[in-house]
Protein backbone atom coordinates (compact mmCIF):
# COMPACT_ATOMS: atom_id res chain seq x y z
CA UNK A 1 0.00 0.00 0.00
CA UNK A 2 1.40 3.37 -0.93
CA UNK A 3 2.00 6.12 1.59
CA UNK A 4 -0.80 8.16 -0.01
CA UNK A 5 -3.28 5.27 0.31
CA UNK A 6 -2.30 4.70 3.95
CA UNK A 7 -2.79 8.38 4.72
CA UNK A 8 -6.19 8.42 3.02
CA UNK A 9 -7.27 5.30 4.90
CA UNK A 10 -6.05 6.73 8.22
CA UNK A 11 -8.06 9.91 7.63
CA UNK A 12 -11.18 7.90 6.78
CA UNK A 13 -10.73 5.76 9.91
CA UNK A 14 -10.25 8.85 12.06
CA UNK A 15 -13.38 10.43 10.58
CA UNK A 16 -15.40 7.29 11.34
CA UNK A 17 -14.19 7.22 14.95
CA UNK A 18 -14.94 10.93 15.35
CA UNK A 19 -18.46 10.44 13.96
CA UNK A 20 -19.12 7.56 16.37
CA UNK A 21 -17.89 9.59 19.33
CA UNK A 22 -19.98 12.58 18.27
CA UNK A 23 -23.07 10.36 18.06
CA UNK A 24 -22.46 9.16 21.62
CA UNK A 25 -22.01 12.74 22.84
CA UNK A 26 -25.25 13.77 21.12
CA UNK A 27 -27.11 10.82 22.67
CA UNK A 28 -25.78 11.50 26.17
CA UNK A 29 -26.16 15.29 26.06
CA UNK A 30 -29.88 15.36 26.89
CA UNK A 31 -29.24 13.05 29.84
CA UNK A 32 -27.14 15.70 31.52
CA UNK A 33 -30.08 18.11 31.64
CA UNK A 34 -32.96 15.69 32.20
CA UNK A 35 -33.88 13.78 35.33
CA UNK A 36 -32.95 10.12 35.36
CA UNK A 37 -36.21 8.52 34.37
CA UNK A 38 -37.20 5.52 32.25
CA UNK A 39 -36.74 7.41 28.99
CA UNK A 40 -33.29 8.61 30.02
CA UNK A 41 -32.33 5.08 31.05
CA UNK A 42 -33.44 3.78 27.66
CA UNK A 43 -31.34 6.44 25.91
CA UNK A 44 -28.29 5.50 28.01
CA UNK A 45 -28.71 1.84 27.09
CA UNK A 46 -29.12 2.76 23.42
CA UNK A 47 -25.95 4.88 23.46
CA UNK A 48 -24.08 2.05 25.17
CA UNK A 49 -25.33 -0.45 22.61
CA UNK A 50 -24.12 1.77 19.76
CA UNK A 51 -20.73 2.07 21.45
CA UNK A 52 -20.45 -1.71 21.77
CA UNK A 53 -21.50 -2.21 18.16
CA UNK A 54 -18.56 0.02 17.18
CA UNK A 55 -16.25 -2.30 19.13
CA UNK A 56 -14.97 0.45 21.39
CA UNK A 57 -11.67 -0.54 23.03
CA UNK A 58 -11.74 -1.14 26.75
CA UNK A 59 -15.40 -2.08 26.82
CA UNK A 60 -15.72 -5.62 28.25
CA UNK A 61 -18.89 -6.27 26.30
CA UNK A 62 -17.14 -5.23 23.08
CA UNK A 63 -15.10 -8.45 23.19
CA UNK A 64 -18.33 -10.47 23.21
CA UNK A 65 -19.55 -8.45 20.24
CA UNK A 66 -16.36 -9.16 18.32
CA UNK A 67 -14.62 -5.91 19.25
CA UNK A 68 -11.38 -5.33 21.08
CA UNK A 69 -10.75 -7.10 24.36
CA UNK A 70 -10.44 -4.92 27.45
CA UNK A 71 -6.92 -3.96 28.54
CA UNK A 72 -5.48 -5.92 31.46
Amino acid sequence: MSRHNRASRALADAAAVHAAREEIVQALGPLAVSPLDEQATARMRSAGARRVSCGAPGDPSAAAAGGAAPPR
